[in-house]
């Protein structure tokens, strides 16, 4: 009996035994027995190592004059648009978009026939006006007739005659004459439309005193003093030409808040035209520019970045870039003087 006794006690410590060396591992696994440590954050470092036998640049800001470009387009200082003064049909057209005609030039001719009957009326009625005029005038020398009467006569041929005048001078109408000498644009009847009185026909320029309208923002148009002399380049000519600003349109564009300057073209040939596309250049105050050699930017599809050394390390920066300059590449944003940047070696 008493050996049972001892054989279920050896069990039970074995027992207990064995729970207390679970609860221990179970007590070590989660960390209570070691000494705890309060929440925090890891510190992460940004960027990459630098490379061994990397090749630095430090960034120097420059001050450099800034150059604008403005556009603008041009125009023929003396452009006439000729219309009709009578309605008539076009009876022939001499010329075409492009002529190159003199003042003077025949143009274009309206059909008279009309103004011939009306002019034929008229002279008949004017020899009849006369005819009373001269009969009235015999009497009234004579004291046959009255004065009133004479008046009367005397009013009507001058009515007459005036009425003569008023059909030769709307026949000068028909015959549409170039008020310059210059080059045919915009025609636009054809032979056997018919003109409406005050109709546009066609239009002529003179091509030796064109200009270039430029807008210009209200910040800048004290660099345009009248009289002052600019550098024009103009599209689709080879070299550049002389300007000379000549007016500066008093009121602003409500919309671009610019004023229009006009810039007299000297001694242009035959190559420009107007409608041509130009640019003026505008030099300002110096202002400081960030240029770095084109090593030190790297391009992915449309973007740019450089990579920034702080210490041991290097940062991707995307930045901004403006200007090339032989081998370096303005920054307009990202990069500041004083940074220094890892070339591409």
């Amino acid at each position: 009996m008493q050996k049972s006794n001892v054989v279920k006690l050896m069990k039970m410590l074995k027992f207990g035994g064995s729970l207390v060396g679970l609860v221990l591992i179970v007590v070590w696994s989660a960390g209570l027995l070691q000494e705890k440590q309060a929440p925090g954050k890891m510190d992460a470092l940004d960027g990459r190592l630098l490379p061994e036998g990397a090749v630095v640049h430090e960034v120097v800001a420059l001050e450099m004059p800034t150059r604008v470009s403005l556009s603008g387009t041009v125009h023929s200082e003396r452009r006439i648009h000729l219309s009709s003064r009578i309605p008539a049909y076009v009876k022939d057209i001499h010329v075409m978009a492009g002529s190159v005609v003199k003042d003077g030039d025949l143009l274009i001719e309206l059909d008279q026939r009309e103004l011939l009957k009306e002019l034929a009326a008229a002279e008949a009625q004017l020899s009849l006006a006369e005819t009373g005029y001269q009969r009235s005038d015999r009497l009234l020398k004579t004291n046959a007739t009255t004065v009133q009467a004479f008046e009367m006569a005397e009013s009507g041929y001058k009515a007459a005659l005036a009425g003569v005048e008023r059909i030769k001078v709307m026949l000068t109408y028909t015959q549409i004459t170039s008020p310059i000498n210059g080059v045919v644009t915009d025609r636009h009847v054809e032979t056997g439309d018919l003109a409406g009185a005050g109709q546009g026909l066609l239009s002529v320029y003179d091509p030796e005193r064109l200009r270039l309208d430029v807008p210009v923002p209200a910040r800048l148009v004290s660099k345009f003093p009248v009289g002052q002399k600019v550098t024009v380049t103009l599209d689709q000519v080879a070299t550049p030409v002389e300007g000379k600003v000549v007016e500066i349109v008093s009121e602003f564009d409500p919309v671009t808040r610019t004023r229009r300057v006009k810039i007299h073209l000297v001694n242009v040939k035959g190559d420009v035209l107007p409608g041509m596309y130009g640019q003026v250049a505008v030099d300002l105050d110096p202002q400081p520019v960030v240029l770095v050699p084109q090593d030190a930017v790297t391009a992915i599809g449309q973007l740019t970045y450089v990579q920034k050394v702080a210490g041991a390390r290097c940062v991707t920066r995307w930045v901004t870039t403006g200007r090339r300059m032989d081998d370096r590449i303005e920054i307009l944003s990202g990069v500041s003087h004083g940074d220094r940047l890892l070339l591409n070696k």
